[in-house]
């Protein structure tokens, strides 16, 4: 099962919007760095004009729910669980 997050694009901090096209790396600094989450988690991340969206994988284990980095991603953005 996959958890889906947008963050939106007013609470991404400013000096990290994207200037190029190369939206990919920035995701996944943005994701890794900022967010601090571990990089076996992300399924996916991209950038569109609604904010950063991440799927993340291998979030069964109840550990992960009391994760600090997954407490604040939750608060920080909208969240959705895949059925």
């Amino acid at each position: 099962m996959e958890d889906y997050f947008l963050i939106p694009q007013s609470r991404i901090e400013s000096h990290w919007q994207p200037v190029d096209l190369n939206y990919e790396l920035f995701c996944l600094e943005y994701c890794e760095d900022v967010l601090e989450i571990p990089l076996l988690y992300i399924a996916e991340s991209f950038y569109d004009r609604d904010g950063l969206v991440i799927e993340l994988k291998n979030i069964n284990n109840t550990n992960l729910l009391e994760e600090d980095w997954y407490i604040q991603l939750r608060r920080l953005s909208k969240y959705a669980r895949a059925s």
